[in-house]
């Protein structure tokens, strides 16, 4: 499981930097998101910031949006000493967020407001849209939002409260997934791409393989590398 809470945290963070210190890099790639965001590591190039159980609905709030965004992108822009450039054009800002909206949320409103549950799962995609095109009028650079994970079946923990059918949150996490990428292929302008690992990870009815879970409703360690290999792949691609 991950433990970087507290200190630990800070540690990563701390170690990312001090690894940058020593490597010029080219291109500034920082991961901003929930519990969901730590499958793409800190490592060379690469500074991730973990804002916490943070909703995408939360992230589409204009206001919210700038003050979690400027926490995030302003710890490393402050230690000029640093081979890691300011954000630019040629940057990659990687998004994590939309997994606990649909394994807790999406059921709970749709019940609440009396609605139904897809048009609340279009809604997050608005939401993601919402922040995609905030950080692209602000930067300009490349953006990739990872894929909610998929649902883990048998999993009880109240640490992660779960509301709703296990096969409905599969649906809407499929819903969410393929929808945000169809309207980003429509919006060239954003210069955005869903990151979608899901398959090689999924059993045949849509759920997590426990062997790649982190023990709780997040992938695990054997998942990172992958990730970090398809994020590669994005800085030669154009768009």
């Amino acid at each position: 499981m991950y433990s970087y809470d507290g200190w630990q945290f800070y540690f990563q963070r701390s170690l990312a930097i001090v690894r940058l210190y020593f490597r010029k890099s080219d291109s500034r790639i920082v991961v901003i998101g929930d519990s969901h965001s730590r499958i793409i590591k800190n490592s060379y190039g690469v500074l991730s910031h973990h804002v916490g159980p943070v909703t995408l609905h939360r992230m589409g709030d204009s206001t919210e949006m700038e003050i979690l965004l400027r926490e995030s992108l302003s710890f490393p822009r402050r230690l000029r000493f640093l081979h890691f450039p300011a954000l630019s054009k040629n940057s990659i800002i990687v998004l994590s967020f939309g997994e606990i909206d649909i394994r807790v949320h999406v059921a709970r409103q749709a019940k609440i407001k009396s609605v139904e549950p897809i048009g609340l799962v279009e809604g997050l995609v608005d939401d993601a849209l919402n922040l995609i095109s905030f950080i692209q009028s602000s930067i300009g650079c490349k953006i990739i939002f990872l894929a909610v994970p998929p649902p883990v079946a048998d999993f009880n923990d109240p640490k992660y409260p779960t509301v709703g059918d296990l096969g409905e949150r599969i649906a809407w996490v499929n819903l969410f997934n393929s929808f945000l990428e169809a309207q980003l292929l429509d919006r060239p302008d954003l210069r955005a791409r869903v990151m979608n690992v899901n398959k090689l990870f999924s059993n045949l009815d849509g759920t997590m393989r426990s062997e790649y879970s982190d023990g709780t409703v997040h992938f695990g360690e054997n998942v990172v590398l992958t990730s970090l290999s398809q994020l590669e792949t994005y800085k030669e691609v154009d768009f």
